[in-house]
């Protein structure tokens, strides 16, 4: 595996047009700072142990039922237990590597 992954890195530094995408972000100005603040310390003040806690398999119940609802406005009809959160873009690559089958 420590091989492969070497030849991929060499190849990857001999082709000019290709680069990393694991540091980007949008630019600050693009982001609601404030309200996210806000948010942020609502939520930390209702429940103060979060950030010590590890996250629910598949994502927090209650965003996966947001996000559910949210996609009906695009026409996706999701269940919660449809919807999966990750933890950055690594963890959704390792899962587009697994092949999934719904739960029977």
């Amino acid at each position: 595996m420590h091989q492969r992954i070497s030849s991929v890195l060499a190849r990857s530094q001999q082709d000019p047009s290709t680069f990393s995408l694991g540091g980007a972000r949008g630019a600050p100005a693009l982001y609601p700072l404030a309200a996210l603040q806000q948010a942020a310390g609502r939520i930390l003040r209702r429940d103060p142990t979060l950030y010590g806690e590890a996250a629910a398999p598949g994502g927090h119940p209650a965003l996966r039922a947001a996000l559910a609802r949210l996609a009906l406005r695009s026409r996706f009809t999701l269940s919660p237990e449809e919807v999966l959160i990750t933890h950055g873009c690594t963890e959704h690559c390792n899962w587009r590597c697994v092949p999934w089958r719904p739960a029977t």
